[in-house]
């Protein structure tokens, strides 16, 4: 997504009115052999006159199914060049630039809602990200960390509408879209969690900042934020995550979050408690010449064998004398 895809055809921003009678064609044809799936174009700001590539949504009912249909796509098209990557097929029609992103059936209309209105998805995700939330185009999740590294990801919802309220947003008004930039970035702004510092230029990472600055939109955000900046309201301190925690524990008490976030505390603990026990520097200090893949074979051939007594090899560990583990591990591999 972006019209820059493909290095090895041709291609063009197309006007309004090329753009339309192309993506008619398209969808067309697509609703014509691929009549099991979902499919929309994906909308933009009315003001927008040139385009660089056509993004179309294209439901799945089961993983397995997305090859296959990118299959009968490029069969059906005929395309000079296409590119695979992850979710998305993105090939050439005549000179313009198509990208088939692909969603799960139940999560297209959050799919669709989170990539409509040009970067809108990206702004939205900016805000759930000062309240420890993941906004993505198939589910909202709630991200717990332990120190700096993920210990969860907690799938909350992909309801757009409930999404919507959470933020403080108007869900209808934004699907009845807008006219520019400013018209989205007022909305986007009523938000309750809408800060002006939570979208400071200095607290995106390099990474980040990088990424954005190829991003014209964002220019203009920034440009609206410096604008607007004594009437936008600051946050008046960055929320803990214990906070943040227990706001959307509120927000969704179906979802029994402390129960899972103590589960994953429990895995972790055992985790390191099995690494400790037992890892790849303790079998090469008592078996020096078990070294590099002939180690890492040894030890995938351990755990086969562990499994194929249907257990876990962490509960297998746990509980068993070191003696017992070392000599099942010398058995399996005839050492």
């Amino acid at each position: 997504m972006g019209g820059k895809a493909l290095k090895n055809v041709q291609t063009r921003r197309y006007d309004l009115e090329e753009y339309k009678e192309a993506s008619s064609f398209i969808i067309y044809e697509l609703n014509k052999i691929l009549q099991s799936s979902v499919i929309s174009d994906i909308p933009y700001l009315r003001d927008k006159e040139t385009f660089g590539d056509l993004d179309v949504l294209v439901t799945f009912n089961n993983p397995t199914d997305i090859q296959p249909i990118m299959k009968t796509i490029i069969n059906h098209f005929q395309p000079e060049q296409h590119l695979k990557n992850g979710k998305v097929l993105t090939f050439n029609y005549k000179d313009l630039q198509v990208d088939i992103v692909f969603t799960p059936l139940e999560c297209f209309p959050l799919s669709l809602t989170y990539y409509s209105w040009n970067d809108a998805g990206m702004l939205i995700g900016r805000i759930c990200h000062s309240l420890g939330l993941k906004y993505g185009p198939e589910y909202l999740r709630l991200l717990v960390l332990n120190e700096n590294d993920r210990l969860c990801d907690i799938q909350l919802t992909n309801d757009p509408r409930l999404i919507f309220s959470i933020l403080g947003l108007d869900f209808d008004t934004f699907r009845n879209g807008f006219d520019n930039y400013t018209q989205l970035f007022d909305f986007l702004s009523e938000s309750k969690y809408f800060y002006y510092d939570i979208f400071d230029s200095s607290l995106i990472n390099s990474a980040s900042r990088r990424r954005d600055n190829k991003r014209n939109s964002l220019h203009l955000f920034f440009e609206y934020l410096t604008l607007n900046h004594e009437r936008l309201k600051r946050s008046p301190r960055k929320n803990t995550q214990d906070e943040n925690i227990e706001f959307i524990n509120k927000m969704f008490p179906d979802k029994y979050i402390y129960d899972l976030i103590n589960e994953a505390n429990r895995k972790l603990a055992n985790k390191k408690l099995v690494s400790e026990k037992w890892n790849g520097n303790i079998i090469m200090d008592l078996i020096p010449d078990l070294t590099d893949s002939k180690l890492g074979n040894a030890i995938n051939k351990h755990k086969e064998y562990v499994k194929s007594f249907e257990l876990d090899f962490e509960y297998y560990i746990l509980n068993n004398e070191f003696d017992k583990i070392l000599n099942d591990f010398k058995l399996i591999n005839e050492l």
